[in-house]
């Protein structure tokens, strides 16, 4: 089993590159990040190799969900 690593979007070791590729621990990030909202999950994000991808899921600030769209297949 296989298990996916979350991060929160505004944890101090999340960064940005000048590629715009999200690094967590200045490696790319692959998994899950999560940014909260009044301490609820507003947003979950999916990245492979520091590049959105997959599913975005936004919710209400009541949990009900409120959008989501799919980024695949970056270079």
């Amino acid at each position: 089993m296989t298990t996916t690593q979350r991060i929160d979007i505004e944890d101090p070791e999340v960064n940005v590159d000048d590629a715009q590729r999200l690094l967590h621990r200045e490696g790319l990030f692959t998994g899950e990040a999560t940014e909260h909202l009044g301490g609820k999950l507003a947003i979950l994000y999916v990245y492979a190799h520091g590049m959105q991808n997959g599913p975005t899921r936004e919710r209400h600030k009541d949990g009900r969900p409120k959008r989501s769209w799919r980024l695949d297949d970056h270079p």
